[in-house]
């Protein structure tokens, strides 16, 4: 489900203010790659306005991904294999120790 709208967070006196406004992609278990509920954020480009929406969201309780999580998670939920994972990476020249 791909959902547009506004993007808000709180100044210092608790006024909710417009960040962006942006697209989000919502990914429901177990039908994800990850077979956990995810949410993709798709907002205008810029080094500040993206700042702006990435600290919004982390205050609103959002975990950002680390390097590698998608995959791991993937494994953890049994919606991948290391087998997989080898067919698809090694075509792009991407070589992955077992």
């Amino acid at each position: 489900v791909a959902v547009y709208g506004g993007i808000f967070a709180p100044d210092a006196a608790g006024e909710w203010l417009s960040v962006d406004d942006g697209l989000a992609t919502v990914f429901r278990a177990p039908a994800s790659f990850t077979g956990e509920d995810t949410v993709e954020i798709c907002c205008h480009g810029g080094i500040l306005l993206t700042q702006n929406v990435l600290e919004a969201v982390l205050e609103a309780g959002a975990q950002p991904a680390g390097p590698g999580e998608f995959s791991k998670r993937a494994l953890q939920n049994s919606k991948s294999s290391f087998e997989r994972k080898k067919t698809f990476f090694l075509p792009f020249g991407i070589f992955i120790k077992s």
